[in-house]
């Protein structure tokens, strides 16, 4: 009913299957394409790099993807244009991006207040007191705190856009 399989018992035979089998799964390992992998280079280097929305690190950076596919990247540094691009990466595939990150344009704003001498708070930073002349800051939002001991604390925010600024 079953066919002989007295070949399988043969030594040779043995020793031959076990060596294609070895060959197989090394030729697979070798020939196989493996996942795709990306590098990052921005100058200003230091750039905050994300991947699908995940936080992977700072440029230069050099990262494995666990499979083929879109792949969404932004690139942010402060003071910088943020970048965000995508990818259809296929397995096996090595991709280089090298990207320069383009400085914001900056504008002078100034601030006075009555009585002067109030504490300026840019962003959470004490830049200085009233009057703040010609205080350079990116283009953008920004928050803005002015505080003085027996008045009223501002908090507000500003839309600071180029070429047009007129005094606080």
């Amino acid at each position: 009913l079953f066919p002989d399989f007295k070949f399988i018992k043969n030594p040779v035979f043995r020793l031959s299957l076990f060596s294609v089998i070895i060959i197989t799964v090394v030729l697979y390992f070798i020939l196989s394409p493996g996942n795709p992998y990306l590098s990052i280079e921005t100058t200003p280097s230091e750039a905050n790099i994300k991947i699908n929305d995940a936080a992977v690190g700072k440029s230069p950076i050099g990262y494995d993807l666990d499979k083929e596919g879109i792949v969404y990247v932004s690139i942010s540094k402060e003071g910088y244009t943020t970048i965000d691009t995508s990818l259809n990466l296929v397995a096996g595939q090595k991709e280089k991006l090298s990207l320069a990150l383009l400085p914001l344009p900056k504008e002078k704003i100034s601030i006075n207040t009555e009585p002067s001498g109030a504490g300026v708070i840019i962003n959470d930073r004490l830049v200085g007191n009233s009057p703040l002349l010609d205080y350079v800051l990116n283009v953008g939002v920004h928050h803005i705190r002015i505080e003085k001991a027996e008045y009223y604390t501002i908090d507000t925010t500003i839309r600071v856009i180029a070429g047009l600024n007129p005094p606080v």
